[in-house]
């Protein structure tokens, strides 16, 4: 785990946190760097932490290069992604994954090899309609190592939301709060370079490590996953209850037009990993950020925690992720 501005990320694969090496924290930039061991052929899945700084924030993720969903925290607790919504109700795991092609011809990717998350402080403001599903990377442009991020098998995953949160920037222009990169590399690249330590191979933890997450705070973040399950989490605590509209305060709770949606009682708050069976699809939820690249540099699009996506403007730009 790697800590800066009261925020945490790290990398989850096999079910335990990948070991961090090299640890370089540029305050000007507000970044912080380090290097994993990736295995071809493991999922792999991207965590991080507010604690507590009491802000609502929104993550960008991008793997070699390719910006995916990330997700709103609002002050504190955990959150992770490990999957791409590739339809209406579909999904495909991260992966580690060996380089189809390591010519030097092609365009080469200057971001292959890492895996990044953005974090930027966001104001509630509203929802809007969710965003058409992205189309995913070739992984053979990621020309520059051995070992690439690609997508795994589809799978099923809750459909969409029809709406989402819209969100304003904090005032920082293109610079995000804090941001967090992982150069990822073979453990036998990373051993050769003499930046794992051979101790390091041969004391590899057997326990599993199983994902986690706070009961509040958080917009959207699934306990545990069998492999039964959806990958998406179903059971989500709603932003319209009545405990959560008096803790997000005014600005956030302006976000909804009196009367527009229903608001259920105090008794009926819900909390993450309950079973409570109620619809969603009136609400606008909890939500996962997406900054395309092929977006214009002032739309952000977002797609909530169970699949729905949603694009917002601002006069001022976000910049690009990556």
């Amino acid at each position: 785990m790697i800590t800066h501005r009261e925020f945490s990320a790290w990398i989850v694969s096999e079910g335990r946190p990948l070991p961090e090496y090299l640890i370089a924290v540029d305050r000007n930039a507000r970044k912080v760097s380090c290097w994993i061991p990736g295995q071809a052929g493991k999922n792999f899945s991207v965590h991080w932490k507010d604690g507590g700084t009491c802000t609502h924030s929104c993550a960008f993720i991008s793997l070699d290069g390719f910006s995916v969903p990330g997700r709103f925290l609002f002050g504190y607790g955990e959150a992770f992604r490990e999957g791409v919504r590739t339809g209406l109700n579909t999904e495909r795991p991260f992966v580690f994954m060996e380089q189809p092609n390591t010519s030097s011809g092609g365009r080469s990717n200057a971001n292959a090899g890492t895996i990044a998350l953005k974090i930027r402080c966001v104001t509630i403001d509203g929802s809007r309609p969710a965003n058409k599903v992205q189309r995913l990377p070739d992984p053979s442009r990621s020309q520059s190592h051995s070992l690439c991020i690609g997508y795994g098998e589809e799978g099923p995953a809750y459909e969409q939301f029809p709406r989402t949160w819209n969100v304003k920037h904090d005032g920082l222009g293109n610079r995000s709060y804090v941001t967090f990169v992982f150069r990822y590399r073979s453990r036998e690249c990373l051993l050769s370079q003499g930046i794992m330590p051979v101790d390091d191979v041969l004391q590899i933890p057997p326990a599993v490590r199983q994902a986690h997450t706070m009961n509040h705070g958080v917009a959207s973040v699934p306990i545990s996953r069998g492999h039964s399950m959806l990958r998406t989490p179903k059971h989500i605590p709603s932003p319209l209850t009545r405990h959560n509209l008096e803790r997000m305060g005014s600005a956030l709770r302006n976000a909804f037009n009196p009367g527009s949606v229903p608001v259920r009682s105090a008794t009926n708050v819900r909390t993450v990993g309950m079973s409570a069976a109620c619809s969603h699809s009136q609400y606008p939820g909890g939500n996962a950020i997406d900054f395309s690249p092929d977006s214009e540099p002032n739309v952000l699009k977002a797609d909530q925690a169970d699949g729905s996506e949603w694009k917002a403007t601002s006069n001022d730009k976000w910049g690009s992720l990556g």
